[in-house]
């Protein structure tokens, strides 16, 4: 020990090509260092991935946590130099939030306007932008398995904060994210691919009697991209081959959700909600989210987008009410008038949400993230690289991406940038990724 510089660094596994050195507890431990600054970094960065966890708000759509991540920027803005993707993020965000504003002038001539929604949408897109910047700084301090841990509690504490999500339904509206999220990280840190496969068939046992069928289907493919891993790395047409073969998952997966959804599998009440979805749209998806339908008749009519703070007049509201009629879906249910079209305009999807909030350069934005998760969601698969932690935090963002609104979406869309986002050549965090050791004793690597 170098008494000038204190307890020496807890030792890590070797980098890849390197013999994998036993892992330790010291792991999930605070970097260890004599100067007094870098330990203060650490445990500013660890409060701030729990506080980006916790959804309080303390006004005007402002949490902590996002506070927390906007006073950091001058220590997490250097690092999205590190990582690919990171700065066009917030250069799409920083120019959706322009465009946002831009459009709520051009509308308030025959629209409403919430000063309320305006600003608390502007604030929860430039929280998400603050709060990838924080992780992606927090990565340079951190394994990613702490990473997820910290946010992971976050997580459960905003649930047992804010008890209404709850519902009938805990572990559907409330706790089957937040425990994917630490189960996954825990596993991570013990090394062993085998954990990470026993962890998704536990949460895909409690998704199938909880009325989860979203959830099921998303740690379904989960797991199936963690099984591919274990086939032999082709070096010819690689990434060719890894996109027919995540694709090929996708539908298979989402066919043998729908039997077993329809067998009656998951629940006699999901069963006899999926079945009334597809007897009326065709579609177990289209009829499990009409709000689909009503964003695209929206787009037609308005396909500029409408502005934040802007509220639905009922031109609008007719307009998504035909688009949901063309799939047989009754609009007449209040539903529409009180959620989709009430306070606010909720499209429950965050490409939908970002177009008719902030117009053409939110969708770019949205779209941008999508190209963004696909391409290291390949790069991991195609190299075996894939954890199980990054690899659900990614189907579930896709999944949201479509299928859930933004504010909902968005805690585990910036953690998922964060953690997702590959670092570029040459660029090497703090503390490096963990060697997992597979079933047969085979050492391979996890982490972007």
């Amino acid at each position: 020990m170098n008494p000038r510089r204190g307890p020496a660094t807890p030792v890590l596994p070797a980098r890849r090509g390197g013999p994998a050195s036993a892992h330790s507890a010291s792991a999930l431990s605070v970097p260890s260092s004599g100067h007094a600054g870098n330990m203060l970094a650490a445990y500013a960065a660890a409060l701030t991935l729990v506080l980006l966890g916790i959804r309080f708000n303390i006004g005007q759509g402002m949490t902590p946590g996002y506070l927390l991540a906007i006073f950091l920027l001058p220590l997490w803005l250097p690092a999205l130099h590190h990582f690919r993707g990171a700065r066009l993020i917030l250069l799409t965000g920083a120019l959706a939030l322009i465009s946002g504003i831009w459009l709520t002038a051009l509308a308030a001539a025959d629209h409403e306007i919430s000063l309320k929604n305006l600003t608390s949408d502007s604030v929860l897109v430039l929280g998400i932008m603050a709060g990838v910047g924080a992780v992606l700084w927090a990565r340079q301090l951190f394994p990613v398995q702490v990473v997820g841990l910290l946010f992971g509690v976050g997580l459960v504490a905003s649930r047992l904060i804010d008890e209404s999500r709850m519902g009938a339904n805990p572990w559907k509206y409330a706790f089957s994210v937040p425990v994917a999220v630490i189960a996954l990280a825990l596993a991570r840190y013990l090394q062993s691919r085998l954990a990470e496969i026993l962890t998704l068939l536990a949460l895909a046992a409690v998704s199938a009697v909880s009325d989860s069928r979203s959830f099921f289907t998303i740690i379904a493919l989960t797991g199936i991209l963690l099984l591919w891993q274990y086939l032999p790395r082709s070096r010819r047409n690689a990434i060719y081959k890894t996109i027919l073969s995540i694709g090929a998952a996708a539908v298979i997966t989402y066919n043998a959700a729908e039997i077993l959804v329809v067998e009656g599998y998951l629940g006699e009440e999901s069963q006899a909600r999926s079945l009334e979805q597809i007897r009326t749209s065709g579609s177990l998806l289209v009829g499990g989210r009409p709000e689909l339908t009503a964003s695209l008749a929206l787009f037609q009519e308005r396909p500029m987008g409408f502005g934040t703070g802007v509220l639905a007049n009922p031109a609008d509201v007719l307009v998504g009410k035909e688009g949901m009629a063309g799939i047989n879906y009754d609009p007449n249910n209040g539903y529409v008038e009180r959620y989709m079209f009430g306070e606010k305009i909720e499209l429950h999807s965050v490409l939908a949400d970002l177009w008719a909030y902030f117009g053409i350069p939110g969708l770019v934005a949205g779209l941008a993230i999508l190209v963004l998760l696909l391409r290291v969601l390949l790069t991991l698969v195609a190299h075996r690289n894939g954890s199980g932690l990054e690899l659900f935090l990614i189907v579930l963002t896709l999944w949201n991406l479509f299928f859930s609104p933004l504010y909902t979406s968005a805690p585990t869309l910036l953690l998922t940038l964060g953690l997702a986002l590959l670092r570029k050549p040459g660029r090497h965090e703090q503390w490096d990724h963990s060697a997992v050791r597979e079933p047969g004793g085979r050492t391979t690597w996890q982490g972007a």
